[in-house]
């Protein structure tokens, strides 16, 4: 099942979707404009996008490839991925440079903000961020803290 299939299930059942039920992670903002088509307007859409605070491409690449690991193990994931236009050389080991960057947002503020942006004008309601770090104490509220400011300019909204 794909992105779209699980997008129109959920659409048949209920009055929105969960980032953690129906859009699933390790999709990029290209995927948010057919699952909006899916919804319809008067769906809730929330989406969900991993975020690393570093400008870094190596190092913003080492935070977020464990991330991605975790979904690149299991085959409901690398199938969809597959579908998606990347192919199993772009999966192993982590995933290449291209599919991290394609599936985790990173660099500064402006750059994140960026991210969050495309989501919203291709029809997400509410974008949940998931702020990665080598260690994950170190990820949550600083890295809100310091993205607010920018986050703020998109029109995002907090809960």
């Amino acid at each position: 099942m794909n992105v779209c299939s699980t997008t129109a299930a959920a659409a048949a059942k209920a009055s929105s979707t969960s980032p953690r039920a129906d859009i699933q992670p390790l999709v990029d903002q290209t995927e948010t404009l057919p699952a909006r088509g899916i919804l319809g307007p008067d769906r809730l859409l929330a989406v969900e996008r991993g975020v690393v605070l570093e400008t870094d491409a190596s190092a913003a690449r080492a935070v977020a490839r464990p991330h991605a690991s975790f979904y690149l193990a299991r085959n409901a994931y690398r199938d969809m991925l597959i579908r998606l236009g990347f192919d199993e050389d772009q999966l192993a080991n982590g995933g290449s440079d291209d599919l991290i960057d394609a599936v985790v947002a990173w660099g500064d503020e402006a750059a994140i903000a960026a991210r969050v942006r495309e989501h919203f004008a291709a029809g997400a309601d509410h974008v949940c961020l998931q702020p990665l770090a080598l260690d994950p104490a170190d990820a949550c509220f600083g890295t809100l803290r310091s993205l607010a400011p920018a986050l703020i300019e998109t029109g995002a909204s907090w809960t």
